[in-house]
């Protein structure tokens, strides 16, 4: 029985990665040259969502249009070519330079706080603890994310977790000893740490364009993994009798990722960047992710057809305007 209910997950994988239920991206297949699946792709949704009179009449000269601009501007496919197209703007160079010391960070935050299980009076208990913890963390992040926007998210759930890390300082330099109220800090700070680790994910994922956006979040998620080794090197390093250091040194990391995420644009119910010309123009722009005109201009490429970063109905120009 324990072995069955132990495979139904790769069951369940294995029936929703089935190419019959889940097709591939219209812009992943333009970007491929293959026109006629994109256009019955599109054709296809748009009939599942009574949406088709938003199609425009010449649909297969509108992706014939995209695909040629995007062999234009595709960078070359040489490894050390496609490095250099990450910093070939001003715009990305800003993107890469934050989001991969951030992924560091995030990295480190993430897996200190169930390497520090064995201060616990019980390790098992905090192990437990902490895995009901990532519940609240993947689950109400994506309605928070979807109504505050990313960068808020993230800021706020980074700074708490400071606040949080230099707390569980306080009470340990101060001798202040009590169990549950360090599990139940220990906890927040998980929770918060856990769900900014997710968000971040979906974050990079939507600052590099279409054509860098693989590579871009690649990176950034071998950075994450990268600063998963620090944790415990720290662990090895420090002297044993200054537990309240390594607490230190992360609610620095939390603090300082906060601050370098400021530094990027919001994504929220923005147009995803396409091509790398498209990020030259955001290089120029200042305030706004995506003005008025420039989602104008992404509209009329496409024909009409919306095109964000959610799930959701994209809603008009005027209103992203405001």
């Amino acid at each position: 029985m324990f072995q069955l209910a132990g495979s139904f997950p790769i069951v369940l994988l294995l029936l929703l990665s089935n190419p019959i239920l889940l097709k591939d991206s219209p812009r992943w297949l333009v970007t491929r040259g293959r026109l006629k699946e994109a256009e019955a792709s599109l054709l296809r949704v748009a009939k599942w969502n009574k949406t088709t009179y938003n199609l425009p009449d010449n649909l297969m000269g509108v992706l014939e249009g995209i695909n040629m601009k995007d062999c234009e501007e595709e960078p070359s496919s040489t490894f050390l070519s496609r490095i250099k197209s990450l910093v070939s703007s001003p715009y990305l160079r800003r993107v890469t330079g934050i989001l991969l010391p951030v992924g560091l960070m995030q990295g480190c935050l993430y897996i200190s706080i169930p390497l520090s299980a064995d201060q616990f009076p019980s390790p098992y208990v905090g192990m437990a603890v902490l895995g009901l913890a990532e519940i609240p963390a993947y689950t109400v992040a994506a309605p928070i994310t979807a109504r505050l926007g990313r960068k808020k998210f993230l800021i706020g759930g980074l700074l708490l977790a400071c606040a949080l890390q230099i707390t569980v300082v306080v009470l340990n330099v101060t001798g202040y000893q009590n169990y549950w109220s360090q599990i139940l800090l220990v906890s927040l700070g998980y929770t918060m740490i856990s769900s900014v680790y997710q968000v971040n994910m979906l974050f990079c994922g939507e600052l590099f364009p279409t054509s860098l956006r693989s590579l871009g979040t690649s990176l950034a998620i071998f950075t994450c993994s990268v600063g998963e080794i620090i944790p415990p090197l720290l662990k090895i390093i420090l002297p044993a009798g200054l537990s309240w250091l390594p607490l230190t040194i992360y609610a620095i990391f939390a603090g300082l990722a906060a601050f370098l995420i400021l530094l990027l644009p919001e994504t929220n119910n923005k147009p995803l960047l396409q091509t790398l010309g498209s990020t030259q123009v955001h290089s120029s722009e200042k305030d706004n992710f995506v003005t008025k005109a420039r989602y104008d201009s992404v509209q009329n490429k496409l024909g009409g057809i919306p095109l964000s970063s959610t799930g959701q109905e994209t809603m008009t120009a005027e209103g992203r305007q405001d």
